[in-house]
């Protein structure tokens, strides 16, 4: 059985716009930690949001639920997915996520 990815999920930046990291394996066993860091930043007057996902290794539908959570509580502003690998940028084609976010 394979040893999973160190996760870890962190705000780098907090103004103007937050950008939060994620790190390793976004699944059901760490989902509410990652609802934790990126809830913190998201406030009613937030210009928006990025999740850096450049290190992510893994993302189950658990973790796509953050991601649809974080959406939903942000009031419109725009939620932008930086440095998705190409099996991630796939799942949030086949989740129709790709039409409600910005991938940069």
């Amino acid at each position: 059985m394979a040893i999973p990815e160190p996760f870890d999920a962190r705000v780098v930046q907090a103004t103007p716009v937050p950008v939060v990291e994620i790190v390793g394996e976004l699944d059901l066993s760490v989902s509410d930690q990652a609802w934790d860091v990126i809830k913190s930043v998201i406030s009613s007057d937030s210009a928006g949001l990025v999740l850096d996902m450049s290190a992510v290794t893994f993302v189950d539908s658990r973790g796509l639920s953050v991601l649809a959570r974080a959406l939903h509580s942000m009031n419109g502003a725009s939620l932008t997915v930086r440095g998705a690998p190409e099996r991630l940028r796939h799942l949030f084609e086949v989740s129709g996520l790709i039409n409600l976010i910005t991938l940069e």
